[in-house]
């Protein structure tokens, strides 16, 4: 399908169906992923749902300086939106903490009709080599298995995420993206 004055290109998110019992969901995980989870567990790792949202923005704005320009506005405007969908049980926060309490993983995910996105996310570099990302995604696919839900991953076009989402047994959802060129019409040759 073409549309007028847009160039279409195609993008790539990753979905999983959560109505299986989580036994038979973790069978599909990949076993670095089983690994993770095993570790994190092994260094007394725990999972906290429903931690202040200020606590996740705080983690992913550190994360996200290197490769995105988010101001502290965008940040406001979300945690706004978090307290909304929150108040509706839209939303929720899950956390993984090392045995010191230190915060290694967060996540807010949103919910929309059957689907569960996994929208903002902060890891530590300390949370990185220890699984805790990895125990917070089983934590949510745990608390959510055998039920009519879809756990949106939200991408990715990067490789590694894209590898990261599919170790959990999720599959390839194609999207079409829009590029839309209002420069000059001499410059748009040139942008190309």
């Amino acid at each position: 399908m073409q549309v007028p004055g847009y160039d279409l290109y195609e993008r790539m998110n990753y979905v999983l169906p959560l109505k299986e019992p989580y036994e038979k969901l973790y069978e599909n995980f990949r076993d670095n992923i089983k690994r993770n989870i095993k570790k994190a567990a092994k260094l007394n790792c725990v999972v906290k749902k429903d931690i202040p949202v200020a606590d996740v923005i705080s983690l992913a704005r550190e994360q996200s300086k290197d490769f995105a320009s988010l101001t502290d506005k965008d940040f406001s405007r979300f945690a706004k939106l978090y307290q909304q969908l929150q108040a509706n049980k839209q939303a929720i926060t899950y956390a993984v903490y090392s045995s010191l309490n230190e915060l290694l993983a967060s996540a807010v995910f949103f919910f929309y009709q059957n689907r569960a996105y996994y929208i903002l996310v902060g890891n530590h570099p300390n949370g990185k080599t220890i699984g805790a990302s990895h125990a917070l995604i089983n934590a949510f696919i745990k608390d959510h298995a055998g039920k009519e839900l879809l756990l949106d991953f939200e991408g990715s076009d990067i490789r590694n995420l894209a590898f990261f989402y599919s170790s959990f047994g999720a599959s390839e959802e194609k999207y079409a993206g829009l590029k839309y060129n209002n420069l000059p019409r001499l410059l748009k040759f040139f942008k190309k």
